[in-house]
């Protein structure tokens, strides 16, 4: 499926539409390979947040950066409780 005239459609989504198309079809190869089509296993069976930064790197177009910031949403989202500087800021927004 070229993708490309779907990114296309829109071009507040990305200014290079073919360049676009190719990164998602490339990143849904490796899904698809590595992992049978659930990207969800890519968080759910790493063994720590080493592991999670490992399988995080092997997709392709994630630099530094977006597996930085990837491992912290992770790191955010399960745990039940929202950390202390958040918690803060919630405070200070109500009053």
């Amino acid at each position: 499926m070229d993708l490309a005239p779907v990114f296309a459609e829109n071009r507040r989504i990305t200014a290079s539409p073919a360049a676009m198309a190719e990164r998602v079809r490339e990143l849904a190869s490796v899904v698809a390979e590595d992992y049978g089509g659930d990207a969800s296993r890519i968080w759910s069976e790493a063994k720590d947040g080493a592991d999670l930064r490992k399988r995080i790197a092997s997709l392709p177009g994630f630099g530094e950066m977006k597996i930085s910031r990837s491992a912290r949403c992770s790191r955010s989202n399960s745990a039940s409780r929202p950390r202390r500087s958040s918690r803060r800021r919630i405070r200070r927004s109500v009053t």
